[in-house]
Formats: C-alpha cells, sequence, structure tokens
C-alpha cells in the first residue's frame, strides 16, 4: 500500500513545476502574439492604402472627365476658363474654374465646374471639393451641386501648358484660348502614425486639349 502511494505521489506535479509551466506558456504565448499583431498591423494598412489608391483614382477619372470635356470660354454660357495659384503654408491650394461638357449630364449638356480645397473639421488635411453648376444662366442657387472628390489632401498643384513652358496660373479674361494642356497634382496629407518629416505621396495626372480648343 505504501509503495503504492509512493509511485503515485512521484509521477503527480508539484505546484512550483505546474507554475513553471504555466510561465513558460505564458512567454511563448506573448512572444508568438508580436509578429501576430504585427501582421495584422500590416495587413489593415494595406487595406487602407487599398481603399485610398481606389479613391485616388476615381478622382483623378472624374478630373479627366471633366478636362476632356472643355468647352471654349467666354460666352455667356461657358464664362472664362480661370485657374489660380494659392500658396499657403501647407503648400498649393490651387483652385480652377471652367465650363465643360459631361457624357453623365442629361443630354450632354454644359456644365460649370470649380475644382478648390477645403479644410477639413478634424484638421486632418483637407478636402477636395468639385462644385458644379447644371445650367450656368440659371441664377437658383440649387443648381448647383457640391460633391467631395477626394478627402485627406494636403495640396493641389494645377499648371497650364502655353505650347512652350508650364504656366502656373491662367485666365482667358487676359490670354487668348485655353491651355494646350493642364497638369493636375495632388498631395495626400501624412498619415498620423508616419514621421512628421515624411514627405506626402503625390500623384500627377496629364490631360492634353485639343489643339482646336486651344487656338
Amino acid at each position: 500500500m505504501s509503495t503504492r502511494c509512493a509511485n503515485r505521489c512521484r509521477h503527480a506535479f508539484t505546484l512550483i513545476e505546474i507554475l513553471v509551466a504555466t510561465f513558460c506558456v505564458a512567454v511563448l504565448l506573448a512572444a508568438l502574439a508580436i509578429p501576430v499583431r504585427g501582421a495584422l498591423h500590416e495587413r489593415e494598412r494595406a487595406n487602407e492604402a487599398g481603399q485610398e489608391s481606389l479613391r485616388l483614382r476615381r478622382a483623378l477619372d472624374r478630373v479627366a472627365v471633366d478636362l476632356d470635356g472643355l468647352l471654349l470660354p467666354g460666352t455667356a454660357l461657358t464664362g472664362q476658363f480661370v485657374g489660380t495659384k494659392n500658396d499657403t503654408q501647407d503648400g498649393r491650394h490651387d483652385s480652377l474654374e471652367f465650363a465643360t461638357v459631361s457624357p453623365t449630364t442629361q443630354a450632354g449638356g454644359c456644365q460649370r465646374v470649380i475644382y478648390e480645397l477645403t479644410e477639413r473639421e478634424d484638421g486632418e488635411g483637407y478636402d477636395w471639393l468639385r462644385t458644379r453648376t447644371l445650367n450656368p444662366l440659371s441664377d437658383d442657387e440649387d443648381a448647383s451641386v457640391e460633391a467631395t472628390l477626394l478627402t485627406g489632401v494636403q495640396s493641389l498643384q494645377l499648371s497650364y501648358y502655353d505650347g512652350t513652358t508650364w504656366q502656373e496660373s491662367w485666365d482667358t479674361t487676359t490670354s487668348d484660348g485655353l491651355p494646350q494642356a493642364i497638369a493636375v497634382v495632388v498631395s495626400l496629407a501624412p498619415d498620423a502614425e508616419d514621421d512628421e518629416d515624411a514627405e506626402s505621396p503625390s500623384y500627377r495626372l496629364v490631360v492634353p486639349v485639343l489643339l482646336e480648343k486651344a487656338e
């Protein structure tokens, strides 16, 4: 009887052994949690980057459609083509106003479009707004529709090719006709988790203007 109890005691775990084993398991789980947490964080950032890239592509596609349908300025319907350079402490916040014909409007009608940046309420960059007036001759305030092209923008730089050099502004009230090409450079606001000295990612779109329009 005593021999059987002694064998049973020799095969049982002591409290110290159980505590040591529990500690080892906890250390192992903590070590495994670090790379898993890092992988999940990288996956989340990759998903956010993918969504950001999609929103940016849609915004630039919208701009390309608008600029591809430019109308000759100088009439009561089309108004003037005015690109204004605006320097701020956060970079260029240029604006552009023009007339375009879009295949997405009813009967492909004329519309006035304005691009501009407005500061976000949360202070994280600016919103790139697109305001379009479906009936430029109407005095009805409801004729203008405002939409956000892109959020979290740091700067918007527009330039205009005159056939020789790129100009930083353009106004058809003082120049002849449209530019031969328009370049759009948009810089996104840096992520709050990134280094403050990190450069903002920039994207460039160049839209040629038909020669018969630019003459």
